[in-house]
C-alpha cells in the first residue's frame, strides 16, 4: 500500500526527470555529411553541439568494404551561417582504424567559433597537411 509520502516523492521525482533533459545537453546543430562515391571512408554519424567557447563536433567513420591498409587523408569540418558562408574550417584525423572487426574509428574536435552558426558540414579530403 502506497502512502502519501510515496506518491509525493514519486511525483517530485517524475517532475525533476521531466525537467532534466532541458539542462542535460547543449543545443545540437544540423550536420551535413558530403561523401563522394570514391571516398575510402564513409561518415557513419556526426553530432555537433554548441558549447560556451565554440562548437564540439564528434563522429564515427568507417573504412570502405574493399579498402585495405592505411586510409590517407582526413575530414574537413566547416561551420556555415544561414546564408551559406563558411565562417570556420578545421581538418581532423580520426583515431587508429583497426584492420579487422568494425573497421571504424571515432573523431572529435572543438571549433572556436562564435556567432550564429546554422549548420556543420563534413567532407572527406585526401590530403591533410600536418600542423607544425
Amino acid at each position: 500500500m502506497k502512502t502519501i509520502y510515496h506518491l509525493v516523492r514519486n511525483a517530485a521525482l517524475a517532475a525533476s526527470l521531466a525537467a532534466f533533459p532541458a539542462f542535460a545537453s547543449a543545443p545540437e546543430l544540423p550536420v551535413h555529411a558530403v561523401v563522394e562515391a570514391s571516398s575510402p571512408v564513409s561518415v557513419e554519424w556526426v553530432h555537433a553541439h554548441l558549447a560556451r567557447d565554440g562548437i564540439n563536433v564528434s563522429g564515427f567513420v568507417k573504412r570502405a568494404p574493399m579498402q585495405f591498409g592505411t586510409v590517407p587523408g582526413g575530414l574537413e569540418v566547416s561551420a556555415r551561417l544561414a546564408d551559406g558562408r563558411i565562417v570556420a574550417t578545421q581538418l581532423v584525423r580520426w583515431n587508429a582504424m583497426p584492420r579487422k572487426g568494425g573497421r571504424g574509428a571515432a573523431f572529435a574536435l572543438r571549433m572556436p567559433v562564435q556567432g550564429n552558426v546554422a549548420a556543420i558540414e563534413v567532407r572527406y579530403v585526401s590530403a591533410v597537411a600536418s600542423a607544425s
